[in-house]
């Protein structure tokens, strides 16, 4: 039962000398005291509540603002200047970057890449210039046996490899040569890193 202005009024008249006709007033100033702390509890749970959102929000924000990937794919010798995919730019969010931690490439046969145009690979992020390269490949070491990674000799990284700057907004990763070739086998090329 709730204590209010009247009840305290009655329980003051009912008591005669001056220390009881203060028991009501005091009971209704702790009653609203409490109805006080009750409204601040209830203020502060929601405000628990957005708190747990918020942070909830943030978690999944940092889960989805920083993506592991591993990608491969096949680049053939006779069409080598031509752009293949490794990472598509479907897989990236808005303003989101690529940023390739490593890579690695072999032959799939026993034919060494030769002739053509053809001299050196790029890995390139996916615009249409060549302006924002991870690393390039000599074409001299596309042999068999060969495994060819970040250390390996003919390989040159760049910058935006080499100081982590990734590369354009909303770009993925593609492998190109500079020409084609007239012959070699299948080069798998794979390539992980994160997209933030």
């Amino acid at each position: 039962m709730a204590f209010d202005s009247e009840k305290a009024g009655i329980l003051d008249r009912l008591s005669p000398d001056g220390q009881k006709a203060l028991l009501g007033q005091e009971l209704l100033r702790l009653g609203q005291e409490q109805a006080s702390l009750q409204g601040a509890l209830v203020a502060l749970g929601a405000a628990v509540s957005g708190l747990e959102a918020a942070v909830g929000s943030l978690e999944a924000a940092l889960v989805r603002r920083q993506r592991f990937f591993a990608r491969t794919a096949v680049l053939r010798a006779a069409l080598a200047g031509t752009r293949v995919a490794i990472l598509s730019e479907s897989e990236l969010g808005a303003g989101e970057k690529a940023y390739p931690l490593g890579f690695f490439l072999a032959l799939g046969g026993e034919v060494a890449w030769s002739g053509g145009t053809g001299s050196r690979l790029y890995l390139a992020d996916s615009g249409t210039d060549l302006v924002y390269r991870f690393a390039s490949v000599e074409a001299r070491v596309l042999a068999p046996g060969n495994f060819i990674g970040v250390g390996a000799e003919g390989v040159a990284l760049e910058a935006e490899f080499g100081l982590g700057l990734g590369g354009r907004a909303g770009k993925g990763i593609d492998i190109v040569a500079d020409g084609n070739f007239a012959e070699g086998s299948d080069l798998a090329v794979t390539v992980y890193g994160y997209i933030a």
